[in-house]
């Protein structure tokens, strides 16, 4: 969890769209959902000791799934794991670092990993570097079939109307970030939930208005007017009404404090990211529950 959050620290201020997935199942389903929304994934930065599915593991599923093969992958591994009989190529690994990695490594890594992507794309053939990976028993056709079956998307369910018959929307979503838009929409569709995404501050401002929704979830750091900022000018329009919008703040700086400026700033709850599925839906079924309750309290 800690090596998550300084990679997603170091990627924000790179200012690279990035989602962190907290084992390889997690993020083979948020590159198959990336992949079906049409979202373009530059590089899976992948750690080889991960629980349940090693690295390795992951990345020979990533080069035999349809519409993720060409992902350019770079491995992170330990200095006590050994390097030997297993080639980049043979599991498609287009770069290698020894944890913990120095952070101009690892965005000279990136950048050049991403270059060379594109230059081969566009038919420029560039082979990658010689070197060698960590061994693993290679995985059978069979297997490989499996898993990719059990991780197919589940079908998103149709997201109610915003207003039905005087209904409120339940949730929402204020974030500018196009991945994590759309990490939000595969855990938000699958509950059931009626939900709506708006990319900057002045639309939330906009949607709370005409959508009154029963939560929201707001991005502290967005284009325009950030999450702070929407934040004070819902809470100033509800002083006119006497209504309170349960509202969650989601932030990317996994810092101290971090939470009690969201609270001081006018919120109700706090969701650092790289986003949890587990940690948002039990912040979802609390907030909506209430937000519903404080609009039946006032009706």
């Amino acid at each position: 969890a800690v090596n998550r959050a300084i990679l997603t620290e170091q990627m924000t201020s790179w200012t690279f769209d990035s989602c962190a997935a907290e084992s390889g199942a997690e993020g083979l389903k948020v590159l198959i959902a990336a992949a079906a929304y049409g979202v373009a994934v530059d590089c899976v930065v992948l750690d080889y000791q991960m629980p349940e599915m090693t690295g390795a593991e992951m990345a020979r599923i990533v080069r035999n799934t349809e519409g993720l093969a060409d992902t350019p992958i770079i491995m992170l591994t330990s200095v006590d794991q050994s390097l030997a009989n297993t080639s980049y190529r043979d599991l498609g690994i287009d770069a290698q670092l020894i944890k913990p990695a120095r952070s101009s490594a690892l965005l000279e890594t990136l950048v050049a990993t991403i270059q060379r992507h594109r230059h081969t794309t566009s038919g420029h053939a560039v082979q990658p570097p010689a070197g060698e990976v960590l061994e693993v028993a290679p995985r059978s056709p069979l297997a490989v079939a499996e898993q990719r079956a059990q991780l197919q998307p589940p079908p998103v369910r149709p997201r109610p109307p915003a207003t039905v018959g005087g209904h409120r929307l339940d949730i929402l979503v204020a974030e500018d970030n196009e991945v994590n838009q759309m990490v939000f929409t595969q855990i938000l569709g699958e509950t059931g939930y009626g939900f709506e995404i708006v990319g900057n501050g002045r639309k939330a401002l906009d949607a709370f208005g005409t959508l009154n929704p029963c939560m929201i979830l707001m991005d502290v750091s967005m284009p325009e007017m950030s999450g702070l900022e929407a934040t004070a000018a819902i809470r100033l329009l509800e002083q006119e009404t006497g209504t309170h919008v349960p509202i969650v703040g989601v932030t990317a700086h996994a810092l101290k404090g971090d939470r009690e400026r969201c609270l001081e700033a006018g919120m109700d709850d706090y969701l650092p990211k790289p986003i949890s599925p587990r940690a948002l839906l039990e912040k979802v079924e609390r907030w909506v529950g209430a937000g519903r309750q404080v609009h039946r309290n006032a009706g």
